[in-house]
């Protein structure tokens, strides 16, 4: 089991928080300056949580909402995070979106093709979150 050290693996001069990982790392900035639709809403400030509740006021219908792009994207800026830490893979911040947008586009189509298909996903932030 490798040493995991408290530091952010890409720039390695900030803890690795929620938030630093995700929005302010200059990791995540390249990430989200690659990403058309969410580019205005990476600079608003506040909790992850926050940011993520925002994002429902701006979705529009017809299209695989901006939360679900969004968490597509922090989890594949988590992934590229554990390719650094466990394979020593360097991580290409175009390439969180390509692989983000080609789950979401599948999803999307799939859910498209069967319209009397309902499905309710619900997630809850851990109790930490809302603090």
């Amino acid at each position: 089991m490798p040493q995991i050290s408290p530091d952010c693996l890409f720039c390695q001069s900030h803890s690795e928080t929620i938030h630093h990982l995700f929005i302010e790392c200059c990791f995540a900035r390249d990430v989200w300056a690659c990403s058309h639709d969410l580019q205005p809403l990476r600079e608003r400030s506040g909790s992850m949580h926050t940011w993520l509740l925002s994002l429902s006021l701006y979705s529009p219908k017809s299209e695989l909402d901006l939360i679900s792009k969004a968490l597509l994207i922090c989890w594949q800026i988590w992934e590229a995070r554990n390719n650094l830490l466990f394979q020593d893979s360097k991580p290409l911040p175009a390439n969180c979106i390509h692989d983000a947008a080609t789950v979401g586009w599948k999803l999307n189509s799939w859910l498209k093709k069967d319209k009397d298909f309902s499905m309710m996903i619900k997630w809850h932030p851990p109790s930490y979150w809302l603090d």
